[in-house]
């Protein structure tokens, strides 16, 4: 799996170099960012998946706010299906689409 994050992680202490080991593609939020795009389109025609948040952010009030655009570009240019997944905390049960599944 395939993570998009913000740029800014790579600049956090153990988290950056985590991210950096694991292969995150960074993406310069608030900007058209081609490159991170470019990077996704090429992780997707690889088969691989990839993990969005499309939000870009989690609200202050843990409530679902509005998406950002990047994620239909990249279903509908790369030509793949988008399985939306409900990320909660770790007391609470997760809901995919492909069913319930466990906390971490």
């Amino acid at each position: 799996v395939a993570l998009l994050g913000k740029i800014e992680i790579l600049d956090w202490p153990l988290v950056g170099l985590a991210a950096r080991a694991y292969g995150m593609i960074p993406i310069r939020r608030g900007v058209p960012d081609r490159a991170a795009l470019e990077a996704c389109l090429r992780t997707l025609a690889a088969g691989l998946p990839l993990l969005i948040a499309p939000e870009g952010h989690e609200s202050p009030s843990h409530a679902l706010i509005e998406g950002q655009e990047g994620v239909g570009f990249l279903a509908l240019r790369g030509r793949v299906p988008v399985v939306p997944i409900v990320w909660g905390t770790a007391n609470r049960v997760y809901v995919c689409a492909a069913g319930p599944a466990a906390p971490v």
